[in-house]
């Protein structure tokens, strides 16, 4: 066994549009207040708790907030937020305007685990790849936390760069969206 290439490849403008700043400041912040707010309600393993995160949450599609909790799994529930909480632990303490100030000096980014080359398609536009390899954690590099928050917190889409990742959504875990293999049939 050997370790893995774990990382995001990323398309964008090679010149940010400064018009596009405050809206990517207020998503952003908007998620941010959001996420300070899960971190006591996660780590309080209540299934009420975590409920009350639900409505306002920035990361569940419209449609995923009119289904009913009933059939919500809370244990995955709060393991998935979890996982948005830490994946901001290094960037929950800024403001918004802060984070995208910081987007927008690291783009594209310039780190040892980062490179990037003009899309011969579009001269406009960068094609970048951050990431390392891995044995399965989560890679350290500044490149890869970079596109990682910049996605998380919807200030790259606002900005015009794509990011090539699933999970800055969210799904509820009712027993429709779970995968073939993880629902549970009930017992008479």
């Amino acid at each position: 066994m050997g370790a893995d290439l774990i990382g995001y490849f990323a398309k964008g403008p090679k010149n940010l549009d400064p018009n596009n700043y405050p809206a990517a400041a207020a998503e952003a912040e908007r998620r941010l207040v959001w996420l300070r707010k899960a971190r006591p309600k996660v780590e309080a393993v209540s299934p009420a708790a975590v409920v009350d995160l639900l409505p306002d949450c920035p990361w569940l599609p419209p449609e995923e907030l009119k289904q009913a909790v009933v059939d919500i799994d809370f244990d995955e529930l709060r393991c998935e937020i979890e996982r948005l909480v830490v994946m901001a632990d290094d960037i929950i303490d800024l403001t918004g305007e802060q984070a995208v100030q910081r987007f927008v000096e690291m783009w594209p980014p310039l780190a040892r685990d980062a490179a990037h080359i003009q899309d011969p398609d579009r001269p406009d536009k960068l094609i970048v790849f951050a990431g390392e390899r891995s044995w399965g954690d989560t890679p350290d590099g500044l490149g890869f936390r970079t596109l990682s928050w910049a996605g998380l917190l919807g200030i790259a889409p606002i900005l015009g760069v794509w990011i090539e990742a699933a999970f800055f959504t969210l799904r509820l875990p009712t027993p429709g969206n779970l995968p073939q293999g993880d629902q549970h049939e009930s017992t008479p």
